[in-house]
C-alpha cells in the first residue's frame, strides 16, 4: 500500500482516537492527567499490600517490577474496554457512515497505547536514576539483544490486545453481558497474570497456562528485559503453540469482523 493510501487511515484513526479521549475525560477535573496518576496510585496500594505487608518481593527491583506490571495491564484492560464499547459508542458514526468497521475497534487501541507510551517514559527515566550502574555495565551485544526482546514483547501483546479488542467489540454489540463477563475478567485477571508474583505453578502446567493467558509469556519478557526474572521451562513446542493461541486470537477476530461487519449496525 502506498504512502498516500495510509494517510486517510491514518487520519480517520486519530480522529476516532481523539473522540475515544475526548469522551473519557471531558467530564474530569484531571481530565488526561488521571492516566498517569491512575498508575500511580494503583502502584502505591498495590505496594503497600505486597511489598511491605505480605513481602511478596524482597529484592530492590521489586518496587519497578511492580509498577511496569501495572502500567502494562492497565495498558491492557484500558484498551479493552474501550475497545468493547466502540461500536456502542460510536453508534451515530456506525449506522450512518460507511467505512471500515475495524476503525473503531483500533482506535480504542491507539489512545491507551499513547498513555502507555507516555507512562513508560516515566518508568524509564525511573529506572536510568536508580539503576544507571546496570546499564553501564552492558555490552551493546546485551543492549540490542534486551532492545528485541523489548519490541517483541510489545508487538505480542499489541497484536493479543487489536484481536481481543475486536472480539470484544462484536460479541458485545451482540450480547451486551459481555460487559459484565469482561468487568470481572478484567478484576480477577490481574491476580493470574505475573504482576504481583511469579506464579508457582508446576512445569507440566506451564505451558497450558501460557497458552490459557497469551498476555503472561510477553509480560515476562518485557520484565526480563530490565530485571533478572526467572523465566519458564518451555519447549519449543511450549512457544509455539502459545504463539499459535496468540495467532488464533486474531483470525478469529477477523473471522467474526468479515462474518458480522455487513450487519453490525443493527444490533447496537
Amino acid at each position: 500500500m502506498k504512502l498516500s493510501q495510509w494517510r486517510p487511515i491514518t487520519e480517520r484513526l486519530l480522529v476516532l482516537s481523539f473522540m475515544d479521549l475526548k469522551l473519557k475525560y471531558q467530564s474530569g477535573v484531571l481530565g488526561f492527567f488521571w492516566s498517569f496518576f491512575k498508575p500511580l496510585i494503583q502502584f502505591f496500594a498495590y505496594y503497600v499490600i505486597f511489598g511491605i505487608m505480605l513481602k511478596v518481593g524482597k529484592s530492590v527491583y521489586y518496587p519497578f517490577e511492580l509498577f511496569l506490571g501495572i502500567l502494562t495491564w492497565a495498558w491492557f484492560s484500558e484498551s479493552t474496554i474501550l475497545g468493547m464499547s466502540s461500536f456502542i459508542n460510536k453508534k451515530p458514526i456506525i449506522t450512518q457512515i460507511a467505512m471500515n468497521r475495524l476503525y473503531p475497534p483500533l482506535a480504542a487501541f491507539f489512545s491507551p497505547s499513547m498513555n502507555y507510551l507516555l507512562n513508560m517514559l516515566v518508568f524509564f527515566s525511573a529506572y536510568l536514576i536508580f539503576f544507571q550502574d546496570d546499564l553501564f555495565h552492558q555490552t551493546a551485544y546485551m543492549f540490542l539483544q534486551g532492545f528485541a526482546v523489548f519490541l517483541q514483547a510489545i508487538l505480542t501483546m499489541s497484536i493479543v490486545i487489536i484481536s481481543m479488542n475486536i472480539l470484544l467489540a462484536y460479541l458485545n454489540a451482540r450480547f451486551r453481558d459481555i460487559q459484565a463477563i469482561w468487568e470481572l475478567v478484567i478484576m480477577y485477571g490481574i491476580f493470574v497474570t505475573p504482576i504481583f508474583y511469579n506464579l508457582p505453578i508446576s512445569p507440566e502446567y506451564q505451558t497450558l497456562y501460557f497458552v490459557l493467558n497469551p498476555l503472561a509469556l510477553p509480560l515476562l519478557l518485557l520484565k526480563s528485559v530490565f530485571f533478572p526474572v526467572l523465566l519458564p521451562h518451555l519447549n519449543y513446542w511450549g512457544y509455539g503453540l502459545h504463539y499459535c493461541m496468540i495467532a488464533f486470537l486474531l483470525i478469529l477476530s477477523l473471522k467474526l469482523h468479515q462474518r458480522f461487519r455487513l450487519t453490525i449496525a443493527d444490533f447496537i
